[in-house]
């Protein structure tokens, strides 16, 4: 059963996560996309049961401005979220909790790359941002081929901070530092994050890495893709983890 957890991030401002525990030893942490929360579009209610039945603890929160969370929205960025995110790894490791495996969703993906460090154990990237001003290009382009559904998510709200910060945003150097095994998952039919995107991040990560993937817009609409990135991520997770 989850339990709802507070903690504060470096500006003070209140998060709110929920915390599946098992296990003091390794704990999950799921990080969620750009206008999505700690539900992840109901994918939480999927991975937690699998995830605890391994021995895995696992938890998600809102980012600050997101779902339950104090903060501004239009505010938001990956450099605030990678605060955020370290914030709570600070919150686990005060509740005990020794090792971290990471699941990031699209923007999540961003975050857990630039907030990397050792602690981190293995991570799994589902239909990742890791190539930010090819994205930006995408978006603000007059004849973009982003999909409506997929575009509508950036300019639904003034995101003026997240635009600004993709523009010129590079993580390839982050990326180049990862040690963690790390798994990429792509969607075939993502029109945001685009296959060459994925590819090139996995060139340029040194580590133990896979590249999968599956039918899908970058919503991830099709349940059997995201069991199948279940799978996929289980398999990775009780390899590394």
């Amino acid at each position: 059963m989850s339990e709802k957890v507070f903690f504060k991030n470096r500006k003070g401002e209140k998060l709110v996560g929920l915390l599946d525990h098992v296990s003091f030893n390794k704990i999950v942490v799921a990080l969620h996309g750009f206008t999505s929360n700690k539900q992840m579009e109901l994918k939480r209610m999927v991975m937690s049961p699998k995830l605890t039945k391994l021995g895995f603890s696992f938890f998600s929160f809102d980012f600050a401005g997101c779902g339950e969370s104090d903060g501004d929205f239009n505010k938001t960025s990956i450099k605030s979220r990678s605060q955020d995110f370290k914030s709570s790894l600070l919150f686990l490791k005060s509740l005990g909790y020794k090792k971290f495996a990471v699941v990031g969703f699209s923007m999540g993906s961003a975050v857990a790359i630039q907030s990397w460090s050792k602690k981190i154990k293995v991570m799994a990237l589902v239909v990742p941002l890791t190539q930010p001003k090819n994205v930006s290009k995408r978006l603000e382009h007059p004849n973009s081929i982003v999909k409506l559904v997929e575009k509508k998510m950036f300019e639904a709200i003034n995101t003026k901070v997240f635009y600004d910060e993709i523009r010129e945003l590079n993580l390839n150097k982050n990326i180049e530092k990862i040690t963690s095994p790390t798994l990429l998952v792509q969607a075939k039919q993502d029109t945001l994050i685009l296959k060459r995107d994925s590819k090139k991040t996995y060139k340029l990560l040194s580590c133990k890495k896979k590249y999968f993937e599956v039918i899908g817009t970058h919503l991830l609409l099709f349940p059997l893709s995201f069991d199948k990135i279940l799978d996929e991520i289980i398999i990775w997770f009780k390899k590394y983890f």
